[in-house]
């Protein structure tokens, strides 16, 4: 009997759901307007949506057609191998808490790149790597030792000492070995790793550091525990899993830039893919750099044109110090076009969003979703005026079944969502009818995985611009804000477009059906976490709470249960009389 009650209750239960989901059914990408969905997930044109385009439409598209039937631009004579000068990389904002930034943002100059974004709080820690930090240098193979590329504000090696005085490591100090007066000499990256695996936050090791041609001297650092690194190169979610690097894996960083159309012509496969080596692999030129901001230039005077990126990194105000929803988390990316030539010329650029996001707890996490598959690691998000936000999960993203979106919509904010962080572009449009883009899409970065590990695939948002028009020596700029940090609803809210706060980063928050209780137990999770300093004992608390409440109709229950007991030698009894009726 209690059988059959349990089967009738899981198929009562499997049904109201799928009833809901009838009802209430999850939001999907929607389909570009004049376009279906087709069986194979890409998108059709519907031959009756021609007739009912507006005015004007007709003639823009002949016009498309003719432009399309021209010749691609003779790109032959931009240069074929990626330029030859070497990487660079620099750093914005500090992992110093008591300073007034989030964050340390690590750039590249292969591609002008956002190498890495680590979080400067100590409530976000790396939950991986529990070893000693001494801070992402960027070592490589030098003479003698390994060299440093980069040293970022705040790490423990800018605060590195000699002789109890402040002696920072600096960039192209090349480490040689480590430990005094017993000296272990390394000779490559991963002896370092391995040594430093072995250590502890709060630990002190001594370095033997050579600085210009002085003989090498001992530095003194103290680890600590490694900040949490939101973006970063994907080669380290790889080692997380203790998975192999596919081969021909090449890690690319976020938010490349390249070009997408020349005087309204699409490029042809070989000049994209050659302009796409020059702009996204080759090196650009550092033009300005200092501790919240950095210029990077790419001249391509064979096409008249020349492409700047410049980032400026976000700091805190001092009366905001201390508050964790203050809207800091963040930094404005610039993308300008110049025409260096004589003649008008059209251009439209294409724009990758945030890659290598973090996959903490990828063994057990999982992300609740508006779609009935549930959520990945990673998925891409999206944001039209005029519609809800959609959350593409990352499996469907490496099965190639999502189509482009948002053609003729203005895109409120696209960018990867997260189990418990977020990086999100936020174009800094005028109005929610200002339509930047031709296309936005979500698209696999790199490789795609095995069937078995698609859960863990590096995905991000494309955007590709509507073209641009540049009289000679005229220039032009779009900016976008871009968010990198954690999912905190008050944070989230301070994050929107066009001055319309209905459009905020909140959305991208899915509590599931019972998303009023799941706020309602948060707010007082955070409530006992204020009061303890300890999700771990707030957790608890806020379990002991529930129970607490629960508890008169756990004790009605328990007053039944021990009714039905006490009856239950009367209930035999009546059944053995009567067995035969």
């Amino acid at each position: 009997m209690d059988q059959r009650r349990f089967i009738a209750f899981l198929l009562v239960s499997m049904g109201a759901m799928l009833l809901f989901n009838r009802i209430f059914p999850p939001a999907q990408p929607a389909a570009q307007p004049g376009q279906v969905a087709a069986a194979d997930g890409k998108a059709s044109v519907k031959d009756g949506d021609k007739a009912a385009q507006p005015a004007g439409k007709a003639e823009d598209d002949a016009k498309a057609k003719d432009l399309a039937e021209k010749p691609v631009p003779n790109i032959a004579a931009l240069p074929a191998a990626v330029a030859s000068a070497p990487e660079q990389f620099v750093t914005l904002g500090s992992l110093d808490m008591k300073s007034d930034y989030r964050m340390l943002v690590t750039l590249t100059n292969a591609g002008a790149a956002l190498h890495r974004a680590e979080m400067a709080s100590s409530r976000f820690r790396d939950q991986h790597d529990w070893s000693g930090y001494l801070g992402d240098l960027e070592l490589k193979d030098a003479p003698g030792g390994l060299q440093v590329q980069v040293v970022g504000a705040g790490t423990p090696a800018a605060n590195a000492t000699a002789n109890g005085k402040l002696a920072p490591i600096e960039s192209g100090d090349v480490v040689t070995g480590i430990g005094n007066p017993q000296i272990t000499t390394i000779k490559s990256v991963a002896e370092i790793n391995d040594m430093l695996a072995h250590t502890e936050p709060g630990q002190d090791i001594v370095l033997q550091v050579r600085h210009g041609d002085n003989a090498p001297e001992p530095r003194t650092v103290r680890l600590v525990r490694r900040p949490l690194a939101v973006l970063r190169p994907e080669a380290e979610n790889y080692a997380l899993r203790d998975a192999p690097l596919p081969a021909g894996f090449v890690d690319r960083p976020s938010f490349l830039v390249t070009i997408a159309s020349l005087d309204n012509v699409a490029l042809q496969k070989d000049d994209a893919q050659k302009l796409s080596s020059l702009l996204e692999s080759g090196t650009w030129e550092l033009v300005d750099h200092d501790e919240s901001t950095a210029t990077f230039r790419r001249s391509l005077p064979e096409l008249k044109l020349e492409i700047m990126k410049r980032y400026k990194l976000a700091r805190a105000k001092p009366e905001d110090r201390d508050d964790p929803n203050a809207p800091a988390y963040d930094l404005q990316l610039e993308i300008e076009l110049h025409n260096t030539g004589e003649a008008k010329q059209s251009v439209a650029y294409r724009l990758d969003g945030p890659t290598g996001m973090p996959l903490e707890g990828w063994w057990y996490a999982r992300k609740i979703s508006q779609t009935w598959g549930g959520g990945g690691l990673r998925d891409v998000a999206v944001r039209f005026a005029g519609s809800a936000e959609i959350s593409i999960n990352d499996s469907q993203i490496a099965k190639g079944k999502v189509a482009p979106m948002g053609d003729g919509q203005a895109l409120a904010y696209a960018g990867v969502d997260g189990q418990y962080f977020s990086a999100m572009l936020l174009p800094q449009i005028a109005a929610l009818d200002d339509v930047w883009f031709d296309t936005t899409e979500a698209v696999v970065v790199g490789p795609t995985p095995e069937p078995r590990d698609v859960a863990y695939t590096n995905v991000t948002s494309r955007m590709t611009r509507k073209s641009i028009d540049l009289a000679p020596d005229a220039k032009f700029s779009d900016k976008y804000r871009v968010f990198i940090g954690p999912k905190r609803p008050e944070l989230l809210a301070e994050y929107y477009p066009a001055n319309d706060p209905d459009y905020s980063l909140k959305d991208v928050l899915y509590y599931g059906w019972f998303g009023s209780v799941a706020r309602a137990m948060l707010f007082v999770l955070h409530i006992f976490y204020r009061m303890v300093g300890n999700y771990g004992i707030a957790i608890l608390m806020l379990t002991i709470l529930v129970r607490m409440c629960m508890f008169p109709i756990s004790f009605k229950q328990t007053q039944n249960m021990a009714r039905i007991q006490a009856l239950k030698p009367e209930m035999d009894r009546i059944n053995e009389k009567y067995k035969d009726d």
